[in-house]
């Protein structure tokens, strides 16, 4: 039986974005799903900057490797993401940065955008995305 996923959120693509967003799960085969190499994994999270830059990072330890990107809303359900530069850092000092060319990044398509509460009461930001794969991210929000 196949399964079927949430419906787009009514303007999710135009849901203002700040602070810090971790990675919930990831159908991606390589390094934006965390992982390194072999069975090691880091933390993923993206990074808001401001509406238009944010940057995705997979961190192990000391080693960060980042990954600085621009967001244009294309329409209420899809954006237009274009990376920027890539950075390796260790300790938090740079050790490689690296533009990237105009070309890269996509579009990426939201699912799902809402406001959820968890099992523990916790209410978070929860996006579903298809970047073509699927990545679901979250993000707490204080009730203040």
């Amino acid at each position: 039986m196949a399964r079927s996923l949430p419906k787009p959120s009514n303007k999710a693509a135009r849901i203002p974005l700040e602070g810090i967003h971790s990675l919930v799960y990831s159908a991606a085969p390589g390094g934006s799903s965390g992982k390194l190499f072999g069975p090691v994994y880091g933390k993923v999270q993206q990074e808001f900057v401001d509406q238009e830059i944010f940057i995705n990072s997979v961190q192990l330890g000391p080693l960060k490797i980042a990954l600085q990107a621009k967001r244009k809303i294309m329409n209420d359900t899809s954006i237009k993401v274009t990376f920027l530069k890539s950075s390796v850092s260790v300790f938090g000092n740079n050790v490689v940065e690296k533009e990237l060319a105009e070309t890269s990044g996509g579009v990426w398509k939201y699912l799902f955008c809402d406001t959820i509460t968890d099992v523990d009461g916790t209410k978070k930001l929860l996006r579903i995305m298809e970047t073509p794969s699927l990545f679901v991210i979250e993000q707490p929000l204080s009730d203040s």
